[in-house]
Order: C-alpha cells, then structure tokens, then sequence
C-alpha cells in the first residue's frame, strides 16, 4: 500500500501510458516514507502482463504480489553494499525474461554502495540488458559518484503529510497519547510510523529515551557521559554499526526540535540552550553521516552542548 507521494506515481504511471520506461531510476528523499514501497508498485505495473492501472489477477501480478516473480530481483540493503552485491544482479540481468516482458531490479539503501560496487555498477548502467528496469532508493543523494548518479533519472520524494497518513492507517490500538507521540516522532515518515505502532517494545523504547533526553540536560556534567557510555554498551553502537546511533540521534532531534515549538507558541520565545542542543545534535548527525568521526568523542561533545 502506498501513502502519499500522487505527484511521484503520476509520473511514473505517465511512463506506462506512454509506453516508454527509462532503464534506470532513482527515488530518492527522507528515510521511510515509502520510496522502497512505491518502487514496488511501480516494478508490478512494469511486469504486468495487462497493463492495468491496478493489481489484476494475471501470472505476472498474482506471482509478484506472493515474492515469486522469476522476473524480479531486489537487495534490501541494511549494510555496505558491496561488488558481490552487484554480481548478483548482473547476473539476474544477465537472463531473459520468464514471464513478462521486461525484468526489474529495486537496489533500495543505494546509497549504502561503497566506491567499488558503484563503479562496478557503472557498467550496468551504461549498457542496461534488454527489457530490463533498475531502480535504485536512497536517502543520501551526496554518497553517489557523479558517474553514477548522471546515468539516473532522479525522482525526489517528500515527507508525507500526516492528514494523508491517518487516513491510511488504523490507529484505534493506540492511545491519543501513543499516537500524538508516534506522529511527532516520525514527523511524516509513514515506515516509521508503520513501524512503532507494529512494535510495542520500541515504541516504549523511544519513549524512554525521548524522556531522558529531556531529564539529562539537567544533570551534572559527569552524570551525563556516564549516561551516553551506558547508552553505547546498551545499545551496541560502534563505527560499524550505526543504524541505531542514527535512529537515537533522530530521536533527540525531533523531541528537542518538538519542545521548542511548544516554548515558542507559549511564550514566543525560543530556548537559547535548547536550540543549542538541537544546533550540537544536527552538527554531530552530519559529521557522523560524512565522516568517521569517533562516537565516544561525539556524545561527549553532545554532552557539553545540551
């Protein structure tokens, strides 16, 4: 099911009425807010043996909806992606068609690809197979070589307005409370919200640890380290592993970004140590996306800036 995004599937369905698809895409924009779930849709319409707007119930569509489909391929990357990542889709490539006519690759968390595969990837790219339909997700559109992105038609997506969200989602198992918190959580991200509201334990998981953030700016300096290095054990973040360390700084962005709003249409004044906070934490979200700056030596500038 997608949510949102009816300009970005306009265009895509204007490409099958046309009758012309480009070999390569890529979707890219915030993380969950569906561009994965939307490249789906697009690959069952590209496999169609109809041609229908909708899911119809031929081979192609019925195979696609079950994960079966022998002409489709995707990599749901949650680490490196590496040149043996790329082999495989080459060589899935490398085959005719089974059913339909043409076949489609989704390489989601594109971005994720280290230099080797994206130039490994180069040569897909300027010479497609036949028939052949490759679309690639990612949040980070600066990790991409500049060869690599010229070869893409690039789509951008949006946060999804939360209006458009609620009206898609059943929330009747969630308290008023749960869900003024998932939405302000996940700030128009409907994966997220999908997410926290299928998984009790990290929904209070983030509600935990939107409360400490609020409680620790009020602790002594060296409480507050011990805290984060806690935190880090806890949460098992090091240099490899950042997905987590990510999802905890998001969290603190939007809890911190969220309390300032509230100060603002209460008192129309902005909270110079809170929006310092917010300033250290996006500063340090940044570098810790560019660069491999050391985690410990991060919260603990974190730490003096909250």
């Amino acid at each position: 099911m997608t949510i949102g995004h009816k300009k970005q599937i306009e265009i895509l369905n204007n490409f099958l009425k046309k009758g012309y698809i480009p070999h390569a895409f890529l979707f890219f924009g915030p993380s969950n807010i569906g561009k994965t779930t939307v490249a789906k849709f697009f690959a069952e319409k590209i496999l169609c043996l109809q041609n229908k707007n909708n899911s119809c119930n031929c081979l192609s569509c019925e195979s696609f909806q079950k994960s079966l489909h022998p002409d489709f391929f995707i990599i749901d990357a949650e680490t490196e992606i590496k040149i043996r990542d790329i082999k495989e889709i080459e060589s899935f490539l490398s085959t005719k068609p089974y059913i339909s006519k043409n076949k489609v690759v989704i390489l989601a968390n594109a971005d994720l690809m280290n230099f080797f595969a994206q130039n490994a990837f180069l040569k897909t790219l300027e010479e497609p197979p036949q028939n052949s339909t490759i679309i690639l997700t990612a949040s980070d559109i600066n990790k991409f070589l500049p060869t690599v992105l010229s070869r893409l038609l690039k789509i951008k997506f949006y946060l999804v307005d939360d209006n458009d969200i609620k009206k898609s989602l059943d929330l009747k198992n969630l308290s008023k409370e749960d869900v003024n918190f998932v939405f302000k959580m996940a700030g128009g991200r409907p994966g997220k919200i999908i997410e926290l509201i299928e998984n009790k334990e990290k929904l209070l998981k983030f509600k935990r640890l939107a409360k400490e953030i609020l409680n620790l700016k009020n602790r002594p300096l060296a409480q507050r380290f011990s805290y984060t290095a806690g935190l880090i054990k806890e949460m098992d973040i090091n240099n490899t592993n950042k997905n987590q360390l990510f999802e905890l700084l998001e969290i603190w962005i939007r809890i911190i970004r969220y309390n300032l709003v509230l100060d603002f249409v209460k008192d129309k004044s902005l909270n110079k140590k809170e929006l310092s906070a917010l300033f250290a934490m996006e500063k340090v979200y940044r570098l810790l996306k560019m660069s491999n700056l050391n985690i410990k030596i991060a919260f603990n500038y974190l730490m003096l800036n909250i």
